[in-house]
């Protein structure tokens, strides 16, 4: 028995698709992901939302990316790391959670 009313279906459609020039094909990484094979190149998760721009993590390859309301995609930031939470706060700190270290950008 549910108590509680079935959820309505919503229709998943593409917002934005990262550009080639922003993608990481060819380069190495030590990211494995929990499988054995090398990851795509792009690997997004962590979105978080603030004063229209989006930003998302791309573990494998240490950057935080950013989407605005043009739907216009930029690096943001790109270090030695594996991000994969994020929020960002109203003066544009970032607080990044991090499979390989604790970093404030």
């Amino acid at each position: 028995m549910n108590f509680y009313p079935i959820p309505p279906v919503i229709q998943a459609e593409v917002f934005v698709r990262i550009p080639d020039a922003l993608r990481c094909d060819g380069q190495s990484t030590e990211w494995r992901g929990g499988g054995s094979s090398p990851p795509s190149d792009i690997f997004i998760e962590g979105p978080t939302y603030l004063n229209g721009d989006l930003y998302v993590t791309d573990i494998p390859y240490g950057r935080i990316l950013k989407i605005d309301a043009q739907k216009q995609v930029t690096e943001c930031v790109r270090y030695d790391g594996e991000p994969n939470g994020l929020a960002v706060r109203e003066d544009g700190c970032m607080i990044i959670a991090d499979y390989k270290q604790a970093k404030r950008a």
